[in-house]
């Protein structure tokens, strides 16, 4: 192949790259037109409405390592476990990472939304969240490096009232969060 000919499938490439990006951006903002007011109004009922949302962002935290079956994910794992759990776990990585926790959030299918950046945010209302827009919350609290993953799935699979699981990936985060994770019953992952 000549060097013109490579040049020019480098160039095709990025044009290719450029077009899916407008078109990405393009379907989000779609997106966010039809569903984002009522999103931003369930975030704001849940969570209050001292929050800044970057919609045009792009996501600077790490991506999470899910496995196909949740409870097989990196890090440590709460899977198939109820709300009131789900809400007693979050309190209690709460008061591990302090009174105060300064985090930004995004939603895995609603990625359309961008970031959600709050000084305090109250990570047990984060399961009622999940549930009521139906999607993953993924939180990067400022204060220890990783992911909090709330995720929600109303199936019919699960054992009824077992729709939640919670994940923190993240050395500096599971350490901190480890022993909340212990005292999760031993019909979930908790601690590998």
């Amino acid at each position: 192949m000549s060097v013109r000919q490579d040049m020019q499938d480098e160039d095709f490439k990025a044009l290719q790259q450029r077009r899916s990006a407008k078109a990405r951006e393009r379907e989000h903002g779609e997106l966010r037109a039809k569903h984002g007011d009522s999103i931003l109004r369930i975030v704001k009922e849940l969570l209050g409405d001292d929050f800044t949302n970057n919609a045009k962002g792009t996501i600077a935290h790490p991506l999470p390592q899910l496995a196909p079956r949740i409870e097989d994910s990196v890090g440590l794992v709460a899977a198939y476990i109820s709300l009131a759990s789900a809400r007693q776990l979050l309190t209690c990585c709460q008061s591990a990472l302090g009174p105060r926790v300064h985090a930004e959030f995004y939603f895995d299918e609603k990625l359309y939304m961008g970031t959600f950046s709050f000084e305090q945010l109250d990570l047990a209302a984060l399961a009622n969240l999940a549930e009521k827009v139906e999607d993953r919350v993924l939180v990067a609290p400022a204060s220890a490096s990783g992911l909090v993953i709330v995720d929600y799935y109303a199936q019919g699979w699960t054992k009824s009232g077992t729709d939640f699981s919670v994940i923190a990936q993240g050395a500096d985060l599971e350490s901190a969060v480890k022993n909340c994770f212990s005292l999760q019953p031993s019909s979930t992952k908790g601690i590998r």
